[in-house]
């Protein structure tokens, strides 16, 4: 399957929305960086960006992971 083709604001604006939907205070996330390489598919789904680490994420880590990784399983940046 084919992932969609999206800009770095649409991918940061689509992890913020799963993220933080039901947060009083949400987690402020950084815009993604596209990769020079594909990833490896079984690192972190093939997707070609990344999200570089943020000092809120440690607020909830594994809602962040699951957030990212929701998005790179669909989305890749253009």
């Amino acid at each position: 399957m084919a992932r969609e083709l999206h800009t770095a604001e649409e991918i940061r604006a689509e992890v913020e929305r799963l993220l933080n939907g039901r947060r009083k205070v949400p987690i402020a996330v950084p815009l993604p960086t596209k990769l020079a390489m594909q990833s490896d598919p079984f690192d972190d789904r093939g997707a070609n960006w990344m999200i570089p680490s943020a000092p809120g994420f440690a607020a909830d880590p594994e809602a962040v992971k699951a957030a990212i990784v929701a998005v790179k399983e669909k989305w890749d940046m253009a």
